[in-house]
């Protein structure tokens, strides 16, 4: 008899120890992955990874494995609460023949739907459109932008609140897709040979500029500066001496664009993004200045001047 009981007691322990494991296991492991994604405002397919555009319309269709059977217990999937609907309904059931799919109880139109646990795979599409608002800030006035790098599409939680999938993708918008094109096309231009290597200096100065104003949400004003970046306007130098002359001359045209923009930002309330993109101009024109001083004074002391002004708005 007793020893009966001592396996049946060793047999309810392994029980549980499987469980246990089963359960671990299934948290450790993402249950979703992303099977397509299609942009409905653009029609076009999107590769797994590309970033979404804000604004923009999207169907994506997910896979949801689902490890094993545990009948008495359900699990969530839920859209971002942020995101907006984009026609009748947020969810398509693509596999209706899963087991724990019950037609009668699904509401396609909420933004979280719920399955019972049974092994298998469950296939769903969604449709949904993403709000200008999430890649934006209105700084009194003033459109600051600010992509998202992992914004989280869709979460799969079992009974009791454990997550076993996460669907994250990167969010950008019209306006900092621009920036980032053009930063790389003009990363490039030095190496090339659009652009003669004698103006390496100031081509990599206006780059780390416009990533400076980049990174505190002034996307549009970073665009702008990397304009001046055409080949046209770097005839081939005759000497290193004009080169150096030419490239301070070309810093002072972008430096005086880029205090006004940045004057701009701190009026609005922005001190502190604005303080620190301040200080980078500073350093960069106090550079300049000795250099400008070797081949022109005049342009030295405007140099000098636009430096001041900046340090009287700190």
């Amino acid at each position: 008899m007793k020893g009966s009981l001592l396996l049946s007691a060793v047999g309810l322990l392994l029980l549980v120890v499987l469980a246990f494991n089963n359960n671990s296991a299934s948290a450790a492991t993402s249950w979703a992955s992303v099977a397509s994604i299609h942009d409905l405002t653009g029609g076009t397919a999107v590769q797994i990874g590309q970033p979404l555009i804000a604004g923009h319309s999207y169907n994506v269709t997910i896979s949801i494995a689902i490890p094993f059977n545990q009948t008495s217990s359900q699990f969530q999937v839920s859209l971002n609460q942020k995101l907006q609907s984009q026609g009748a309904q947020f969810w398509y059931v693509q596999t209706s023949g899963y087991a724990g799919y019950n037609e009668s109880g699904f509401t396609a139109g909420d933004k979280t739907v719920s399955f019972s646990q049974f092994q298998g795979q469950l296939v769903l599409s969604t449709e949904f459109q993403i709000p200008v608002s999430l890649t934006t800030q209105n700084a009194s006035g003033l459109i600051l932008h600010f992509p998202q790098d992992n914004f989280q599409l869709i979460t799969v939680s079992v009974s009791g609140g454990s997550q076993v999938g996460n669907i994250t993708l990167p969010v950008q918008d019209q306006t900092t897709e621009t920036y980032l094109n053009t930063y790389q096309q003009d990363s490039t231009l030095i190496s090339s040979g659009k652009i003669a290597t004698s103006y390496s200096s100031f081509v990599n100065n206006i780059l780390a500029q416009s990533q400076s104003m980049y990174n505190a949400g002034l996307a549009v004003q970073a665009t702008s500066l990397l304009g001046v970046l055409t080949a046209s306007s770097f005839p081939a130098p005759p000497n290193n001496s004009t080169a150096t002359y030419l490239g301070v001359g070309l810093v002072v045209v972008v430096v005086i664009a880029v205090v006004f923009a940045l004057m701009a930002l701190r009026r609005r309330g922005q001190s502190g993004m604005a303080s620190t993109v301040i200080t980078d101009v500073q350093k960069e024109l106090a550079m300049l200045e000795v250099t400008a001083t070797r081949y022109d004074k005049s342009l030295a002391e405007r140099m000098k001047a636009l430096r001041e002004r900046l340090n009287d708005a700190t």
